[in-house]
């Protein structure tokens, strides 16, 4: 799985870019290890920012990810950016 993350400190909020072409099962997983992590994060809003993706998710897969995203993120208030149509 080709997969780049990049987790930055920003004021308010913390912004976790992701790069690649990873399968919808991969993200589902970075979700898992970003679940761990974000209990250290020193901000409550989250942006998983998912423009630089290779791969393409219809709108059931995105709103798929967007309710894992939520409910592993479940403290963090959790804003997705998807690339352009």
């Amino acid at each position: 799985m080709d997969l780049d993350v990049t987790v930055t400190h920003e004021p308010g909020r913390t912004r976790v870019l992701v790069s690649g072409d990873p399968p919808l099962a991969g993200l589902s997983s970075l979700l898992q290890v970003l679940e761990v992590d974000s209990s250290s994060w020193p901000n409550g809003e989250v942006v998983l920012d998912l423009r630089k993706l290779g791969s393409r998710f219809d709108r059931a897969e995105q709103a798929l990810l967007r309710e894992i995203a939520e409910r592993r993120l479940r403290t963090k208030r959790v804003e997705l950016l998807w690339p352009a149509a």
